[in-house]
């Protein structure tokens, strides 16, 4: 019962969380207009450097949005990296006083995703207002920087802590805890939004389990049995109860029972397209599909057209989570007969390579898959002609002449590859992932020692 209660209400609530109901909102930086009294929305609208800057959107129901400044910018960073994404609006609990705080990260406009996860900026940038009109210009708070191996700060929130007097600031750092290294939720205190206590890890799920966003609000009277729900994308919408914000939080269960099975956020790099797969059904017929105990709806989730299963952009955004990299949910596609196919849906981008030296017994590339997986190679000499034991043909075997680790980060090219290869001469690999990237490689064998470059 109290589960279903709060699931019913839980809408309404992360809208508020979200939204700031009020009867005035931003024109311009420096004027502004009455407006119907309703719900304020702080957000970004793409990469580049127009796109991650900050936007106002005004709504009386929450559901249609009209844009302010005809869709313009209201708020430029001139800090930082001068762009900005994951914005959030803070209200002192007296109403006098505003925050927007977010993400200092400009993609495409002098940074990209690999740099953004494992060297970025260590701040958050922040405005200030008492009338939601008229801002301040942009300060830097550094937020990672006393974390250890912290590498980025992303998502910042904020919350009032009656029982501290003070504001819980949390975002996503990417740091080394404990030999692993993953996106945990950090959080500090702060009374301005100028300076903070020392930071402290809030959220670390088991093992390599990473988590970006989260956000807690505060439940309506007769809502349930807690004061607190902390909802956190990492991998499902998982909810959390506390009647303290620093206190012990006691897990209730996500969102997968009602269709929701990750947070939807933006794409690692632009938007995500739909997605056609052709079926065999072999006689048998399509019955539906399913995310866990959740049954997709055709037409708004996916469409059948003969054999070809297309999942719409939406859905895949939504099912993608917290866009960590690796396998974020495995869809059931039931037919008349037999059991469920197994469809996973998988966050990846182009797998990066690096230069190595080995010997002819072996040579290990170091390779960030970033979610991807190796599915051939081919080797080819500079000068022309197949390259490898297999010379009729440039598609080398599987694990005969080269064999991925994902857990070890590498692709080995084996003794029976390398000991084929023309003494001196340089050799171009393609290796072709499932997702249908290409990347390329040279190696080049002198005696017995071997050396792997990218370009």
């Amino acid at each position: 019962m109290y589960m279903s209660a709060l699931r019913a209400r839980l809408a309404a609530i992360l809208l508020a969380a979200c939204l700031l109901f009020t009867g005035q909102a931003l024109t311009t930086p420096q004027h502004a207009a009455a407006a119907d009294p309703g719900y304020l929305m702080v957000h970004f609208t793409g990469d580049g450097s127009n796109g991650q800057q900050i936007y106002f959107s005004h709504s009386t129901d929450g559901l249609n949005w009209s844009d302010f400044n005809g869709g313009g910018i209201a708020l430029r960073s001139t800090v930082g990296t001068r762009g900005v994404r994951d914005p959030a609006l803070v209200r002192s609990p007296d109403g006098s006083r505003y925050w927007i705080i977010a993400t200092d990260l400009c993609i495409g406009c002098g940074q990209n995703w690999d740099q953004a996860v494992n060297n970025a900026s260590r701040n958050i940038v922040v405005w200030e207002s008492t009338d939601l009109v008229t801002w301040s210009q942009p300060w830097l708070l550094n937020v990672a920087a006393a974390i250890p191996d912290g590498r980025n700060a992303w998502a910042p929130e904020a919350i009032w802590n009656p029982e501290t007097n003070d504001y819980v600031l949390y975002w996503a750092t990417n740091a080394t805890l404990n030999g692993v290294l993953k996106h945990r939720i950090y959080y500090a205190r702060t009374t301005d939004f100028h300076t903070i206590t020392t930071p402290q890890v809030y959220i670390d799920r088991p093992g390599t389990q990473g988590i970006i966003d989260t956000q807690i609000v505060g439940v309506p009277a007769g809502a349930g049995n807690y004061r607190y729900v902390r909802a956190s994308g990492d991998g499902q919408i998982t909810l959390e109860g506390s009647n303290s914000i620093l206190g012990t939080w006691t897990n209730l269960g996500n969102l997968s029972g009602i269709g929701l099975t990750g947070s939807q956020v933006e794409p690692r790099s632009g938007s995500v397209p739909d997605r056609t797969l052709t079926l065999n059904p072999n006689g048998t017929t399509f019955k539906g599909l399913k995310a866990g105990s959740a049954t997709l709806a055709e037409g708004r989730d996916y469409t059948l057209s003969g054999n070809r299963l297309t999942l719409k952009a939406a859905t895949l955004t939504r099912l993608a989570g917290d866009r960590a990299y690796g396998v974020r949910t495995t869809l059931q596609a039931e037919f008349s007969k037999g059991v469920p196919w197994q469809i996973k849906v998988i966050s990846n981008s182009t797998p990066v390579l690096s230069n190595a030296t080995g010997t002819t017994g072996s040579l290990r590339i170091p390779t960030q898959f970033r979610g991807d997986l190796l599915a051939t190679m081919e080797s080819k000499y500079a000068e022309g002609g197949n390259a490898g034991p297999l010379d009729w043909t440039p598609y080398q075997q599987f694990t005969k002449a080269f064999s991925p680790s994902y857990t070890g980060n590498g692709i080995s090219l084996t003794h029976d590859f390398l000991d084929s290869l023309r003494d001196g001469a340089r050799v171009n690999l393609t290796f072709h992932f499932w997702s249908g990237a290409k990347v390329t490689y040279h190696v080049t064998k002198s005696g017995g020692a071997v050396i792997g470059t990218t370009s």
